[in-house]
């Protein structure tokens, strides 16, 4: 991912804050998130998906934190902050009521290299609550209304309506690319579909467009250290299979290609600019895609 984040949760208050709300990121939850590098046409605009999932704590000076993909987290009652650069940034508030103002610290177009988060201001419009297969979750839109004129909408659990974390603020994709949007969130007890999925035709979570020529492929996880690197990243490729892996860029150009090979493998990052790339690698029945970031 394009940046090292986590979800902390305040041990000492953790009864009473479970007791009266939803708890954000559970362990095992899990996030299907369509990817922004994707060709339309063709199906193409819902090929490629890359998956964020929470599993489990971890301490930093005394604190925990929740650790979600590469993302640490972090809940005090009903706010939810990501950690950058040692700084807590407000994401989520649950709390807050129609009419409320609440600034919120989001990513910009192509962090890290230019702009690394804004703080932006918006009105709260709409407080619902929605049913997911029986449980009641909290769903708040918000309005931009300082340097940001659009809507920002997110349900407890499952977070923003587009992406995890909000990025590519005041960014505009041209062409034959589009932005990120969340899929499907879920957990133990529930499964939810976000509308622009269920629109789009979506039926499982793990759905790819194939041709009649392609066979459906398995996902897998990627493991790839360090992330973000200055240098070069690995790839621990733990299957039998050969593969190619493909490196593109935000704008969804291909920067290279290269043979996988069974075991640890060295893709070198010093050439590259600095930004956020997507890590796309094909065997002929599995595959997987995750984002890695240049510093």
């Amino acid at each position: 991912m394009r940046y090292i984040t986590a979800l902390l949760f305040l041990s000492s208050m953790a009864t009473t804050i479970l007791s009266a709300q939803q708890e954000f990121a559970p362990i095992g939850a899990k996030w299907y998130v369509n990817s922004a590098i994707s060709e339309l046409g063709a199906g193409g605009y819902l090929e490629d998906f890359y998956l964020i999932e929470s599993t489990g704590d971890t301490v930093i000076g005394n604190v925990i934190y929740r650790q979600v993909g590469d993302y640490l987290l972090y809940q005090d009652g009903e706010q939810v902050s990501y950690l950058l650069n040692d700084t807590l940034h407000l994401i989520y508030d649950f709390g807050v009521e129609v009419g409320d103002t609440v600034a919120f610290d989001m990513l910009g177009c192509y962090y890290p290299s230019d702009q690394e988060w804004k703080t932006l201001t918006f009105k709260v419009v709409e407080v619902t609550q929605e049913d997911v297969q029986g449980t009641s979750l909290k769903k708040i839109r918000c309005e931009g209304i300082e340097g940001y004129q659009d809507e920002y909408i997110y349900m407890e659990r499952v977070g923003a309506q587009r992406v995890l974390i909000e990025d590519h603020v005041g960014c505009a994709f041209i062409g034959t690319y589009i932005e990120e949007w969340l899929r499907c969130y879920e957990d133990e007890d529930i499964l939810y579909k976000t509308p622009i999925f269920i629109f789009h035709d979506g039926e499982d979570c793990d759905y790819r467009y194939i041709t009649s020529t392609e066979e459906k492929q398995e996902l897998i996880t990627l493991s790839i250290l360090p992330n973000p690197t200055t240098d070069y990243w690995l790839l621990d490729w733990e299957y039998s299979e050969k593969a190619q892996l493909q490196l593109l860029d935000i704008q969804g150009n291909l920067i290279r290609t290269q043979a996988i090979l069974p075991g640890l493998q060295k893709i070198p990052a010093q050439d590259l600019p600095s930004g956020v790339y997507l890590m796309k690698v094909k065997g002929d029945i599995i595959w997987g895609s995750v984002r890695v970031v240049k510093q």
